[in-house]
C-alpha cells in the first residue's frame, strides 16, 4: 500500500509543479496586461491635456504630413504618414500630432514582453516591460511624435519575430513573413533599422548550429523582402540627388578637434545614457554587457542573441562618441533589447551559474525601476513646473524648445492684420526650426516658405517648390532679431519695409525674438544655387526618361 501511494505521489507531485508553473506564468501575464492598459491610459490622458507646445522637430514632421511623399530630406516617410492619419481623425492639434507616439510607444512593449517570456519567463517579461515603461528616455519618446516612436515599435516586433524565425533549425514561414513586415516598416521609419539584419547576421556567424541559416531561403527571404519596402524611398532619393543618403553620411563624419573636446563628447554621451536609462538601470546594463561578454561561452544561445542585439552595440556607438557628438537617442533600440537581457539577469530566470547573486541583483533592479519611474514622472511634469520656477530661461531649462511659438505666431498674425489683409505670403529667412512652428501656430496654418541663407540644401523646405509669382502680391518676412532681409530675397519685391519685432520671454534674460518685414510687389522666387542644380538634374532625368519612352521632352 505504501509502495502504491509512493508511486502515485511521484506522478502527482510533478503534475502539481507543472500546474503551479502554469499558474505563475498566467499571473505574471495578467499583471503585464494590467500594467500596459494603465500605461496606455496615462499616456493618452497626458497627450489629451497638451501640457506643452510642439517642439520644432514635431512641427517639422507635421509640415511633412501636409505634403505626403515617398521620402523626405533627412528621414523615411513613416512619421509623416502617421501624423497625417492621426490629424485627419483628430484635427491639427498637439494631441492629434502626438497620439501615434503614445499608442506605438505602448504597443511596442507587447513584443518586448513576448520575447522576454519566450526566452526567460512571464515574470521576467513583466519586469522588462516595467523597466522600459520607467525609462525616462523611452517615456519622452512615447510622448513626442518623432521618428523614434514608430521605429522602436517596429524594432521590438522585428526582434521578437526574428527570434521565433531562427530559434528552431527549420524556420517557420509565418515568422519569416512577420519579421519581414516588421523590419520593412522599421526601415520606413528610421535608417537605424538597417542595423538589425547586420546584428542578426553577426549572431548567426557566432552560432555554429545556426550558421547555415545565413544562406537559407528564410533568412534571404526576410532580408530581400524587408529591403523591398525601401524601393520607393530609394527611387525618391534618386530623383532628389540622394539627399537622405548624403544627410545620413554627414552624421558620421569625424571632425578635427582637441583631445579635451573629444573627452567632453564622450562624457556627455555616458551621462546622457545614464539619464536616458536612469542611473541604476544604466549601471546594471553596463554590468550585463561586461558580465555577458566575459561569460560568453556559458551563455545560452538566446542570451547571446539578446547580448548582440542589446548591450554590445553600445561599444561602437561609444567609440563614435569619441569622434563626434552623439545624440542620446541613437542607441535607443539597443536599450530596448538590452532591458530583456537585464530582466532575465536580475530576476534569476537566466544565467543559472549566478543564482547565489540573484536576490541581490533583483533588489538593485527593482530599485532601478522605482528610480526610473520617479524620473519618468518628473519628465512628464517638467513642462508644467519649470517655467514657473527661477530655472526658467536658464542654461539648464529643458523647456525652452517647448514654449513660445504660439505667442510669437499670435503676434505675427496681429502684425499681418494691422498692416492689411492677413491672407499673404509668409516667408522665413531663418534656421529650419521657426518655419514649421509658424506654419502650425498661425491661425489659418498657411504654408510658410523658407529662404535658405546658405547655398546648400539642409532641410525639406529647400526641396519643396517656392511660392509662385502672382500667388500673392504682399508678403510678411521673418528674420532672426537684428538680421536684415537677404539681398536676393529683398530683390524679389518692389518694396521692402520693417513692420516691427515679435518677442516671447522665456525667463531670466532669455527670449525668442524675430524681426518682421513687409514686402510688396512679389516678382520671383530666387532659388539657391543648390536648388537650381537639383532642378536641373531632375529635368535631365525626366527628359532622359521621356526619350527612352519615345516621347518628346517636356518644355516645362
Amino acid at each position: 500500500m505504501s509502495a502504491g501511494a509512493s508511486s502515485i505521489g511521484s506522478v502527482i507531485a510533478p503534475a502539481r509543479m507543472v500546474a503551479s508553473a502554469g499558474d505563475e506564468e498566467a499571473r505574471w501575464t495578467a499583471r503585464t496586461g494590467y500594467l500596459l492598459v494603465a500605461l496606455l491610459a496615462v499616456r493618452l490622458v497626458y497627450v489629451a491635456l497638451r501640457p506643452f507646445e510642439l517642439v520644432p522637430d514635431e512641427a517639422y514632421y507635421w509640415d511633412w504630413s501636409r505634403l505626403l511623399d515617398w521620402g523626405y530630406y533627412s528621414k523615411p516617410p513613416m512619421v509623416a504618414w502617421l501624423i497625417a492619419a492621426s490629424t485627419s481623425l483628430l484635427g491639427n492639434s498637439e494631441a492629434g500630432v502626438r497620439l501615434p507616439a503614445a499608442i506605438l510607444g505602448t504597443v511596442g512593449l507587447l513584443p518586448l514582453f513576448w520575447l522576454t517570456r519566450t526566452i526567460f519567463s512571464a515574470r521576467a517579461g513583466f519586469w522588462a516591460v516595467a523597466a522600459a515603461a520607467a525609462t525616462p528616455g523611452l517615456t519622452a519618446l512615447a510622448t513626442l511624435m518623432t521618428i523614434d516612436a514608430p521605429f522602436l515599435c517596429a524594432w521590438t516586433f522585428a526582434a521578437w519575430s526574428v527570434w521565433k524565425m531562427i530559434e528552431s533549425p527549420q524556420p517557420r514561414w509565418q515568422w519569416v513573413a512577420a519579421a519581414t513586415i516588421a523590419t520593412g516598416l522599421g526601415l520606413l521609419s528610421k535608417q537605424t533599422m538597417l542595423g538589425l539584419p547586420v546584428l542578426v547576421a553577426v549572431f548567426l556567424l557566432t552560432d555554429s548550429s545556426r550558421r547555415n541559416l545565413l544562406w537559407s531561403k528564410a533568412f534571404l527571404g526576410w532580408l530581400i523582402g524587408s529591403l523591398m519596402f525601401l524601393m520607393p524611398v530609394v527611387l525618391w532619393n534618386a530623383r532628389h540627388d540622394w539627399v537622405t543618403v548624403e544627410h545620413t553620411r554627414e552624421h558620421f563624419g569625424a571632425v578635427s578637434v582637441s583631445l579635451a573636446r573629444r573627452g567632453t563628447w564622450f562624457a556627455e554621451y555616458l551621462a546622457g545614457q545614464m539619464g536616458v536609462l536612469s542611473p541604476i538601470l544604466g549601471v546594471l546594463m553596463v554590468g550585463v554587457a561586461i558580465g555577458g561578454t566575459l561569460s560568453w561561452s556559458r551563455l545560452r544561445t538566446s542570451e547571446r542573441f539578446l547580448l548582440i542585439l542589446g548591450p554590445l552595440p553600445w561599444l561602437p556607438v561609444a567609440g563614435l562618441a569619441l569622434l563626434q557628438r552623439v545624440q542620446p537617442n541613437w542607441p535607443a533600440a539597443f536599450h530596448v533589447t538590452g532591458l530583456i537581457l537585464l530582466a532575465g539577469w536580475c530576476t534569476g530566470d537566466g544565467f543559472p551559474w549566478r543564482r547565489d547573486q540573484t536576490a541581490h541583483d533583483e533588489r538593485w533592479f527593482r530599485g532601478g525601476v522605482l528610480l526610473g519611474g520617479a524620473l519618468s514622472l518628473l519628465v512628464l511634469l517638467i513642462p508644467a513646473i519649470v517655467p514657473r520656477t527661477p530655472l526658467a530661461g536658464t542654461a539648464i531649462d529643458p523647456t525652452t524648445r517647448l514654449r513660445g511659438w504660439d505667442s510669437l505666431a499670435s503676434q505675427l498674425d496681429v502684425l499681418a492684420r494691422a498692416s492689411g489683409d492677413p491672407d499673404c505670403l509668409y516667408l522665413c529667412a531663418t534656421s529650419r526650426g521657426p518655419v514649421s512652428e509658424f506654419a502650425y501656430y498661425l491661425p489659418a496654418q498657411p504654408r510658410v516658405y523658407r529662404w535658405n541663407v546658405g547655398e546648400v540644401i539642409d532641410s525639406q523646405h529647400d526641396i519643396w517648390d517656392g511660392p509662385r509669382p502672382g500667388e500673392r502680391s504682399r508678403a510678411l518676412l521673418v528674420t532672426h532679431a537684428d538680421h536684415a532681409v537677404p539681398d536676393k530675397l529683398a530683390g524679389s519685391f518692389l518694396s521692402m519695409s520693417p513692420l516691427g519685432r515679435i518677442s516671447c520671454r522665456l525667463g531670466r534674460n532669455r527670449a525668442l525674438e524675430f524681426d518682421v518685414w513687409e514686402g510688396r510687389g512679389f516678382t520671383e522666387w530666387p532659388a539657391s544655387a543648390a536648388r537650381r542644380e537639383l532642378d536641373a538634374k531632375n529635368r535631365m532625368v525626366m527628359s532622359s526618361n521621356q526619350l527612352t519612352a519615345g516621347q518628346s521632352p517636356s518644355r516645362n
